[in-house]
């Protein structure tokens, strides 16, 4: 949605691999595998805690990989352009959150937009950049017209996002293969696993969780798909908090300053805390004023297929 699917190895910059700096192989297997684990045994713990515990230093990450590290010459005039519109896009979330009654395709046309503001203003004409543009408007057509279903698979193939990248980022590596066959083989047993539904967590149902995530679908299978839900989103909030922003070596400190650094102090410190007195409120705040940044990282794939090979 917003973006032309997914992009090849070659639309990230020649001279990534030389400069990647990450997980070897092994530290990948470990950590999918303890992903596959726990979203096998404590999949409603890994929902629940999740997204207060690890959700701000993955955006955090998210945004310093993506945004201050400047990808692909994703940067100034071109981050600007779509950070804005989703400025705009998280605007209309919290109205919609105060009791606005909003139609989603406000939200879905905002993140729509900054991908198309990436293409249109990162990249100069060419076909690739007309292919990128054609996909990304097809694309978004069908998220307006079909908005509840697009958003659901959005939520789903996010997840995979981060494991694109840090593909891409190794690619040409058996690191990179290794790593890509970890995961599907990890993704897989979370899938196929024998297992029983787990118990409730205080207002934390399972079955409503099954409700959201695969609405529609049989008992059994709802379930598997929320398992691997949580096993994907768990890999996804592992990748950001730490190897992808820190692939190419550079600090937080270096790219923010001492200010920077003492905010995301507090912001990563606040949740968590907010979690210990109403942790239903925190992690429904959360989730909902963050979902711009999914649109960032769209935004950032459809900047880097409409330029093809580019420089770092």
């Amino acid at each position: 949605m917003g973006s032309s699917g997914v992009a090849s190895a070659e639309s990230v910059p020649r001279t990534a691999h030389t400069t990647f700096r990450g997980l070897s192989t092994a530290q990948f297997v470990a950590l999918v595998s303890a992903a596959a684990l726990a979203a096998v045994l404590l999949p409603l713990h890994l929902l629940l805690v999740g997204p207060i515990v690890l959700g701000v230093p993955h955006v955090i990450g998210d945004v310093r990989a993506l945004v201050l590290q400047k990808p692909g010459g994703f940067g100034g005039k071109t981050a600007l352009a779509s950070l804005a519109a989703l400025g705009a896009m998280t605007a209309l979330r919290a109205a919609s959150m105060a009791g606005a009654q909003l139609p989603p395709q406000l939200e879905l046309g905002a993140g729509l937009l900054a991908v198309l503001l990436a293409i249109l203003v990162g990249s100069r004409a060419s076909r690739r950049r007309t292919l990128a543009l054609a996909a990304s408007l097809t694309l978004g057509g069908i998220a307006l017209a079909w908005p509840r279903t697009s958003t659901l698979l959005l939520a789903h193939a996010h997840n995979f996002i981060a494991l694109f990248l840090w593909f891409a980022l190794a690619r040409g590596s058996a690191r990179g293969r290794g790593s890509l066959l970890a995961y599907a083989l990890a993704f897989a047993a979370v899938f196929v696993l024998p297992h029983s539904a787990p118990e409730n967590l205080g207002e934390f149902r399972w079955n409503e969780f099954a409700a959201t995530l695969a609405p529609g679908l049989d008992g059994d299978i709802a379930d598997r798909v929320v398992r691997s839900f949580a096993f994907a989103q768990l890999v996804h909030y592992a990748l950001w908090c730490g190897p992808l922003p820190l692939a190419k070596g550079s600090s937080l400190a270096s790219e923010a300053g001492r200010a920077g650094v003492a905010l995301v102090i507090v912001a990563c410190a606040a949740l968590p805390l907010a979690g210990l007195f109403d942790a239903a409120a925190t992690r429904s705040t959360y989730l909902s004023l963050a979902v711009a940044h999914g649109w960032l990282e769209l935004a950032l794939i459809g900047f880097l297929v409409s330029r093809g090979r580019v420089s770092a």
